[in-house]
């Protein structure tokens, strides 16, 4: 019984698509084998980060274990062709040639064969390690612990690579036997420093966007990319001959320390990139400050310099974005707190509305009916009662409505505002003006507008008892671009909005409060006041 035809093209086009990324695997390692062996030191023939390694592990991990064929196919493709160019076939590969070479030397199959079992074991057993110790890996580097296990792993898998690699050379005669230390601990360094440098780079750009610390224009973080360019061909590549950087590379640092706290992380992985692309150029050419007589040194001191950024930067991500993860877990937690306290309030004045008010009502209908039964000299203290009743009544409605006013749900925001005001300047025997430009508060989120009518109320609760000669009040709400724009005025005696240094700050905790509302919806709060000239309170929501 043969599969439904859906069946069969769904697993053709899987196949097929599996065969591409394999093929796009294996031409970009290879790619990058070739450009690696180009950037040798000319005596050593060392080559101080090897990008491909880097590439590899981050396509296992992307892509998961079968990514490891095009790792494969990729290493033992490079490795023919090197063997072809040392004897001396030229850099520009004919494939006739190739074959032939091949054909002559069959054990550089099993050598290049040898070699690409380490490469891609590397990346296997990267992916085996990470999975087992990571913990969030699902958002690569964001917290301390995974960038620790990444590091920590690095060298242990390079170690595979470097090992199976510098033993196959010496054991078939292609590496003497002396050279076996030097070059594996070559081998090994330039493995560690690929993945460092590399690694983040694609895995982060691969997930771009999920985890961006904030959200900076693209125009700021060009500018940064810009500068820190400018910066790092001054000091490898002798741009504008400026003598201080040339002799100081870790003068970089506070560029890079910028680039990390001020934008994304891929941002920071692309800093990295550049930084070391920079320096390894330079260094090889014979600039900048790690160039020493002795090759061996320059490549220990680029390749120290390169992985101290790149270990640096990533630690200093990871500590950021823990600390914003955790700054909004706090302000989420804020958030419903706030919201549990509007629920209670409203239920409250519900309460204090639907059922003492009527308690109170129907106790007044039943005094008045007393009245008849009360003899002419008891009927003056029932009617004094039922003033106080009455009193008691109205104190409980206004309990009520600063609670949470029913007619916000009901009529809507606007609405509500103009009828507070009013009965605000009513009782404080304050005028107050209110106006609404430009603008539908009744399209606004539930939690904007409890913010907006929050807002207002404090700050008309603090005219009221802080706004000492107050006679005006205004209150003004309009568009101002992408944010809704809150300005509360009063002409009272004000106060000393910004206290010299070493006083106390003025703000009490109405203002604290304000400013806590306004930040859970994205907003902020200014205040300008000094003695004598009043008080103006600014608030910007975005909308």
């Amino acid at each position: 019984m043969t599969a439904p035809l859906f069946v069969r093209n769904s697993f053709g086009v899987k196949v097929l698509e599996r065969t591409g990324e394999t093929v796009l695997i294996a031409i970009i390692y290879y790619a990058l084998a070739r450009i690696g062996l180009q950037l040798q030191f000319a005596q050593s023939q060392a080559s101080p980060v090897w990008a491909p390694s880097g590439m590899a592990f981050a396509s296992v991990l992307l892509l998961g274990p079968r990514a490891g064929g095009g790792v494969f196919i990729g290493a033992l493709c490079a490795n023919l062709v090197d063997f072809y160019v040392k004897s001396g076939g030229g850099e520009f590969v004919e494939i006739y040639s190739l074959v032939d070479n091949v054909v002559k030397h069959p054990d550089q199959i099993l050598l290049s064969a040898l070699i690409a079992v380490g490469n891609t074991l590397e990346a296997e057993t990267g992916y085996y390690l990470l999975g087992r110790f990571a913990q969030t890996w699902s958002l690569p580097f964001s917290s301390i612990r995974d960038v620790i296990t990444f590091c920590g792993i690095t060298p242990v898998i390079c170690a595979v690579s470097s090992t199976i690699g510098v033993t196959s050379l010496v054991a078939m005669g292609a590496l003497p036997g002396a050279l076996f230390q030097p070059a594996l601990l070559t081998w090994w360094l330039g493995d560690i420093t690929g993945i460092l440098i590399v690694s983040p780079f694609i895995i982060t750009w691969w997930h771009i966007g999920r985890f961006s610390f904030e959200a900076t224009s693209v125009s700021a973080s060009a500018l940064s990319l810009v500068v820190l360019f400018l910066f790092s061909a001054m000091t490898f590549n002798e741009w504008f001959e400026v003598s201080l950087f040339r002799k100081a590379a870790y003068l970089l640092f506070p560029i890079l320390l910028f680039v990390t706290f001020r934008h994304s992380i891929e941002t920071a992985t692309l800093g990295i990139f550049v930084t070391s692309a920079l320096a390894v150029f330079g260094t090889i050419h014979g600039r900048g400050p790690f160039v020493r007589e002795d090759q061996n040194e320059s490549l220990l001191l680029l390749q120290g310099f390169v992985s101290v950024i790149s270990l640096t930067v990533l630690f200093l991500t990871a500590a950021v974005s823990e600390r914003r993860r955790a700054l909004e877990v706090a302000i989420d937690a804020r958030r419903r707190l706030m919201r549990a306290q509007e629920n209670e309030r409203l239920r409250l004045a519900r309460e204090l509305h639907d059922q003492t008010g009527q308690s109170l009502a129907t106790v007044m209908l039943e005094l008045r009916e007393m009245e008849v039964f009360i003899v002419e000299s008891g009927r003056d203290r029932l009617k004094l009662m039922r003033r106080k009743l009455e009193q008691m009544g109205k104190a409980l409605h206004r309990v009520a409505w600063e609670l949470r006013p029913a007619s916000m749900d009901e009529l809507g925001l606007e609405n509500t505002l103009v009828n507070y005001v009013s009965e605000w300047g009513t009782q404080s025997g304050i005028r107050c003006d209110f106006h609404c430009r430009n603008t539908d508060l009744n399209n606004l989120t539930d939690e904007v507008r409890t913010t907006i009518y929050r807002v207002i109320q404090e700050a008309l609760t603090n005219i009221a008892k802080h706004a000492s000669g107050a006679t005006v009040a205004s209150i003004v709400i309009d568009h101002d671009g992408s944010m809704l724009q809150l300005i509360i005025e009063d002409d009272g005696n004000g106060f000393n909005a910004r206290p010299a240094e070493g006083q106390r700050s003025s703000d009490g905790l109405g203002l604290i409060g304000m400013r806590e509302r306004l930040l859970l919806i994205g907003g902020s709060l200014v205040v300008e006041s000094s003695i004598g000239t009043g008080t103006t309170i600014v608030a910007r929501i975005p909308a």
